[in-house]
């Protein structure tokens, strides 16, 4: 969606850009305050279409969230495993020394 938003963006500015232009032209005749207005335009027209993207993407996301809390609502009721099988963290000494390889093992001393 990222690449989609971001010819959203342009595409509003450029329609944005166009209607002030021409518009601007057939009123005043008059090449750079008709540029002036379509910048000006521009400016608008792409600030609004990402106010509606912004809007489009969080109903979206919202919607997406819903169906996906739905789903796990009824995946959770039909694989609900045995509440006896979660486990339990067992303590770490703190002269142990642990049993990762030296290449995964941090890089800073903790008894320091």
């Amino acid at each position: 969606m990222k690449n989609d938003a971001r010819y959203f963006f342009c595409l509003n500015g450029f329609v944005g850009f166009l209607l002030f232009y021409l518009i601007a032209s057939f009123l005043h005749q008059n090449f750079a305050f008709s540029l002036m207005h379509g910048a000006i335009g521009c400016l608008f027209f792409a600030i609004y279409g990402r106010f509606l993207l912004s809007i489009l993407l969080k109903n979206n996301i919202v919607q997406s969230a819903q169906s996906t809390q739905v789903s796990s609502t009824v995946s959770k009721v039909k694989d609900s495993p045995p509440s006896n099988r979660n486990p339990k963290p067992k303590a770490i000494s703190r002269n142990q020394t642990s049993d990762l390889p030296p290449s995964e093992q941090p890089m800073v001393d903790t008894k320091v």
